[in-house]
């Protein structure tokens, strides 16, 4: 079978209707350092249609937008919250149909 290719240049290995849309959300508040690495992994994926979205602050919308557009090569929202929790934005702002969420804490003790 050949390779299909998405709108992104990925090649894929399945039809397009068998490829449903990811969202990837990425909640940022404050911890700018870690976003670079976060942006790395998503766009490694090989999964074709990827919706990433970032969510901050709204105070830190124009900070994280640069952020990602230094290093992230495809398509991207960067969204701020405003009164709901970021996670929570990202879930409601995505396009793609609902089928499962994750949610991540890390604790760091110093």
């Amino acid at each position: 079978m050949a390779g299909v290719q998405d709108a992104h240049g990925s090649v894929g290995y399945a039809t397009p209707a068998a490829t449903p849309l990811v969202t990837v959300a990425i909640p940022v508040y404050r911890r700018f350092e870690f976003l670079p690495g976060a942006l790395a992994s998503v766009e490694a994926q090989d999964y074709g249609p990827i919706e990433l979205l970032v969510s901050t602050r709204p105070d830190d919308v124009e900070r994280v937008r640069g952020l990602v557009e230094a290093h992230y090569s495809r398509p991207a929202r960067v969204v701020g919250w405003g009164g709901a929790a970021p996670s929570s934005t990202g879930i409601a702002c995505s396009t793609a149909r609902p089928a499962a969420t994750s949610h991540c804490c890390a604790t760091t003790t110093r």
